[in-house]
């Protein structure tokens, strides 16, 4: 076994072999940077034939399986749009504070005028980096200080936002985040 080794090990120049004495048995490390697929075939029918020999096989078996049984299973939640009325869709207008542009959800913050002389900070929550970017949205694509009407689904519990669906620029040009 070792000669077919040393033998592909000559022959690749990519394989180095660490025979250790333990026990009345061979354990061989492989260390792999790049075999041919014949070499890496060789080596890999003398390890897992090596391997199944060893007493070490059925230890390893049962630490894998109680790994699997004791590991919880993926997170696989999320939440969903039961915050927004789903049934109506507002028009707001106002001026861009900030754009976040992260995930897992984009944020635009608006100043909107309350009617009183004042303005109220406006928070809509927008898809994630790429459901945007697959509709034409870029980071740049909104920046503080411009003037904005978002299209978007209000907050059912009455504060100031939503999930905003689409924006409108002054010049008429608009993007979307590809639900209309």
């Amino acid at each position: 076994m070792v000669s077919e080794i040393d033998m592909v090990k000559r022959q690749s120049g990519l394989l180095f072999v660490n025979k250790k004495k333990q026990k009345n048995f061979v354990n061989l490390e492989f260390v792999f940077t790049g075999l041919s697929a014949v070499g890496s075939d060789l080596i890999e029918q003398k390890f897992f034939a090596a391997f199944f020999q060893k007493r070490c096989f059925l230890p390893v078996l049962l630490v894998l399986i109680a790994a699997g049984i004791a590991s919880p299973p993926p997170a696989q939640a999320h939440h969903s749009n039961s915050a927004y009325d789903r049934t109506r869709n507002e028009t707001v207008a106002g001026t861009v504070i900030e754009f976040k542009w992260a995930n897992p959800h984009t944020w635009l913050y608006l100043m909107v005028p309350d009617g009183k002389g004042g303005s109220d900070r406006w928070s809509f929550e927008g898809g994630s980096v790429s459901v945007l970017a697959r509709n034409g949205w870029r980071a740049s694509s909104i920046r503080p200080g411009q003037h904005v009407r978002v299209i978007c689904q209000p907050n059912r519990n009455g504060s100031d936002g939503g999930g905003f669906i689409k924006v409108i620029f002054d010049d008429g040009s608009s993007l979307h985040i590809g639900v209309i």
